[in-house]
């Protein structure tokens, strides 16, 4: 979706929490509301983990392979304070299909069910509430 609307307007009437907001933090979307520019602020340690899980993620995260990588690229993530369920989800959409996804998303309760709780939150701008 990224790649084609590079020039494009999108105009979010209602906000969904978390929903879109990872997404628009990703994109640098304007908020009008707030009349700012949304930005992830991410460093490069946690660009490269972001990458990572999409890189893994190529044929849709269906290889035991694919989840053990993943799982330590969102360790990677955690570690560089910018873990965020939806900042993951929002990323991944920008590359991947719906259904892949949904994959993922297992991926990340699995890991939270595993250690009975999420990893390390954010530190800013995807802090979970």
């Amino acid at each position: 979706m990224g790649h084609h609307l590079t020039q494009s307007v999108i105009v979010l009437v209602e906000w969904i929490p978390r929903e879109f907001e990872a997404w628009a933090k990703l994109v640098g979307a304007y908020n009008v509301v707030t009349d700012e520019i949304m930005d992830a602020n991410l460093r490069p340690t946690a660009i490269e983990a972001l990458k990572g899980i999409v890189r893994e993620g190529y044929n849709g995260w269906t290889k035991p392979t694919d989840e053990r990588l993943t799982i330590a690229y969102l360790g990677d993530l955690a570690e560089a304070g910018a873990y965020g369920r939806e900042l993951v989800l929002a990323y991944a959409r920008q590359t991947e299909w719906e259904r892949s996804a949904e994959r993922l998303k297992k991926i990340i309760d699995k890991v939270r069910a595993e250690a009975g709780r999420d990893l390390p939150p954010a530190i800013g701008p995807f802090a979970e509430e």
